[in-house]
């Protein structure tokens, strides 16, 4: 039997779900329809009020689609029964006026509330950050001050000590911005000659001058003078505390002298108001102290640090960084006078003091390490300067990283303590990666590179490198002409290309750096300075290199004529003139002249120094030697002016090292700069020979293993250690007399083996 077909149960219930849900949705646009053709009294009143004859329905239809949003709102809001009932009544009513009172009146009491909770709030933040500061905490200080401002941006006070906790914390741009809002705040409030706004213009100056505005803060603290002066009076402490400002700007323009009377006038307004130890009479004296090195009264600053020093012990007691500081300070002073063993115990007790307050790993410690090394290095102490840099250097680099201007600091004094070991291979590799972390940390055009290429140049020079020495120079030389006048640090480096240019033999080369060395210094200092002296000395003897006799005087005469005037016509700088002039006119064969030079350089050296003095023992040798010539019979043609009875020469010397250590001598021998050795080119092997450079009057005997120099009209090729004997390094070539001693078969030679 077939069962009757099932209505599906589900589009049964569809059907009977849709029926009132469609009704429902009917009934409901009805609704709306009824509400927008027949609106209530407020909106009405609201649509008549606008111009509503002349506006169309849909300006109607959404203005009541606004209304049933605002009444919709008021019906979910939390207001009071009472105040409910009030707000229905009125827009039943259609009351605008009334209900606009109402709502604006609700807003008034609201936010009246809100403003003091959150001027409760500002106040609890505030007092964290007192709280914080208290405990030196100013980066957490300075947070809860910030919190403050942004609940409450119209109190000055919490502007105030915000920027102070920024401030402490080095952020200077953010302290000068909440130092520039709270002077906006207080100068409406009371006017710009206002204690308030004078303390916050100091602070503002104080931040501006950390950031290196220096006029900016300059101008600040005067005003902030004229406020305390029309206060307080000339002779207040305040005023002090002002000009000690004006002095810190000025100290930081490197105006030292206009800011050394300004300190004074503080440090005696300061000291008539407190009678025993006083922070601010400390910040005087170290401040003049410092101002004082700076216009080179050593001896002045001296007392004012070992004062203010006194002053910190009595208020901190003996382990606070300020004790630190002014151990700093005297012991530089120290190491400019070279009273480096002086120094040294005070930054022994520096660097204790740091480490103890901030740990060994901190910019501080590196800095106190750095100055000990250098007083080390003062000393000669070389090993012990380097212990000490390298200190540093680590400390620096876990910091910074190696990219990092005090890193490079670093390397470059550590490089320059091997170079006074006459390491050069290590000094050369320090000072190689200074001038790769100074580019990196500077820029490549920066002056602290040319210094630093400098060094390597040296260094490089020093080891007989000389070709590879010329690009560090050349490039450093580049730097130091970037400046829109000619500056010491460019003939500086001309100089050096002019010792390096000698030292290869390019004499032409040599004279022209030298000349334009000399201009530079002429028109830096006039015609009256001891540089120009150098200027002129450098030139006359690579004129005597090259036997033009007549330009080697006149450059040497010119050098004599500053050199009286400027160390004095008895000085020994006037002696090595004359003597060098003698020379000279001796090679140019006019003795007699040549004997008058020596004597007049005999005449002053004996007022100054011993008959056994070695320099004065060379110039009686060739006063003796020239007389000889003056009574020996005329030269034949073709001999040599330079060569003299008894086995004395006159001629040039080099000397040579670098790429020829380890390699055989023409000898057989293995080359060690280490020997007192020398290249000639006929003198047999194992001959002894005194070499004396006329430049200095210093002397050294050396043994004869190898052959040379062939390079222009050198004369003998000496060992670096024999070339730092007679202090030739530098120079490279260099005048000398030489004396054969012993020939291989003398009993000198074979007592030496």
């Amino acid at each position: 039997m077939k069962r009757p077909p099932i209505f599906p149960l589900y589009l049964f219930l569809t059907i009977l779900l849709a029926i009132p849900i469609s009704a429902f949705g009917k009934e409901k646009a009805k609704e709306e329809e009824e509400t927008i053709q027949a609106p209530g009294p407020l909106v009405e009143s609201i649509f008549k009020k606008n111009g509503g004859e002349n506006r169309g329905n849909g300006d109607k239809e959404a203005l009541h689609r606004q209304y049933r949003i605002f009444r919709d709102h008021l019906k979910g809001s939390a207001l009071p029964q009472a105040e409910m009932a009030e707000a229905e009544e009125r827009l039943a009513a259609g009351d605008l006026d009334g209900l606009k009172s109402f709502l604006e009146n609700r807003n008034e009491a609201s936010v009246a509330r809100m403003k003091q909770a959150q001027k409760e709030a500002a106040q609890d933040a505030f007092a964290l950050g007192l709280f914080y500061e208290m405990l030196q905490k100013e980066e957490i200080a300075s947070s809860h001050y910030g919190r403050a401002v942004k609940l409450f941006p119209e109190n000055s006070q919490y502007l105030y000590h915000l920027g102070n906790a920024l401030h402490q914390n080095g952020e200077y741009e953010k302290a000068i911005d909440a130092y520039q809002n709270a002077i906006f705040i207080d100068s409406s409030a009371y006017g710009n000659g206002h204690q308030y706004i004078a303390a916050l213009k100091n602070n503002l100056g104080l931040a501006l001058n950390e950031l290196g505005e220096h006029e900016k803060a300059l101008i600040l603290f005067g005003e902030v003078m004229e406020i305390d002066r029309r206060r307080f009076g000339e002779d207040h402490y305040k005023v002090g505390t002002d000009l000690l400002n004006i002095g810190r700007a000025l100290f930081k323009m490197a105006e030292y002298e206009s800011a050394i009377p300004l300190l004074e006038r503080a440090l005696t307004l300061h000291q008539n108001r407190y009678e025993g130890p006083h922070s601010l009479i400390s910040d005087d004296l170290t401040l003049l102290g410092r101002a004082r090195v700076k216009t080179g009264d050593l001896q002045g600053a001296l007392p004012l640090f070992d004062q203010a020093l006194r002053i910190d012990r009595a208020i901190y007691g003996n382990n606070h960084p300020r004790i630190a500081d002014g151990l700093t300070h005297l012991a530089m002073v120290h190491n400019e006078l070279e009273g480096f063993d002086r120094s040294i115990p005070l930054l022994d007790q520096a660097l204790v003091i740091f480490e103890n307050t901030w740990g060994e790993a901190h910019p501080r410690v590196a800095a106190c390490l750095n100055n000990l090394g250098l007083a080390w290095q003062g000393l000669g102490e070389h090993e012990k300067a380097i212990q000490c840099f390298d200190r540093a250097l680590h400390i620096d680099r876990q910091l910074y990283g190696d990219n990092h201007p005090d890193v490079a600091t670093d390397l470059n004094n550590i490089g320059l303590a091997w170079y006074d070991l006459t390491n050069y291979d290590e000094a050369i590799s320090c000072l190689d990666r200074a001038v790769k972390s100074g580019k990196s940390s500077y820029g490549e055009k920066h002056p602290k590179v040319a210094a630093y290429l400098t060094h390597l140049g040296l260094a490089l020079h020093d080891s007989g490198a000389y070709e590879k020495a010329i690009p560090y120079f050349e490039e450093a030389l580049a730097i130091d002409s970037a400046s829109a006048a000619p500056t010491p640090e460019m003939a500086s480096d001309l100089i050096h290309l002019g010792n390096t240019w000698r030292a290869l033999g390019e004499f032409k080369k040599a004279v022209t750096h030298y000349e334009k060395a000399l201009a530079i210094h002429q028109g830096l200092y006039g015609d009256l300075h001891p540089d120009l002296v150098a200027d002129l000395s450098s030139i006359g003897m690579i004129w005597h290199f090259l036997e033009d006799h007549e330009k080697a005087i006149a450059s040497f005469e010119a050098a004599l004529k500053i050199a009286e005037q400027t160390f004095g016509k008895k000085s020994p700088e006037t002696a090595m003139l004359k003597t060098r002039i003698a020379s000279a006119l001796e090679d140019a064969g006019a003795y007699e002249k040549a004997v008058s030079g020596y004597e007049a350089a005999e005449e002053i050296l004996l007022t100054q120094k011993d008959e056994r003095d070695i320099y004065v023992k060379l110039i009686r040798e060739n006063i003796e030697n020239v007389r000889m010539k003056l009574s020996a019979p005329p030269e034949e043609e073709g001999s040599s002016i330079a060569e003299v009875v008894s086995g004395v020469r006159q001629g040039l010397a080099s000397w040579y090292g670098g790429i020829f250590i380890g390699r055989m001598t023409a000898n057989g021998e293995i080359f060690t700069a280490r020997d007192l050795t020398a290249a000639h080119k006929t003198l047999p092997f194992d001959t002894r020979v005194r070499v004396t450079n006329l430049e200095n009057g210093k002397s050294v005997i050396v043994r004869i293993n190898d052959r040379g120099p062939y390079v222009g009209k050198r004369v003998i090729d000496l060992s670096r250690r024999a070339a730092k004997e007679i202090d030739m390094i530098h120079s490279g070539v260099v005048r000398i007399k030489m004396e054969i001693l012993a020939e291989p078969h003398d009993e000198l030679a074979q007592k030496d083996g």
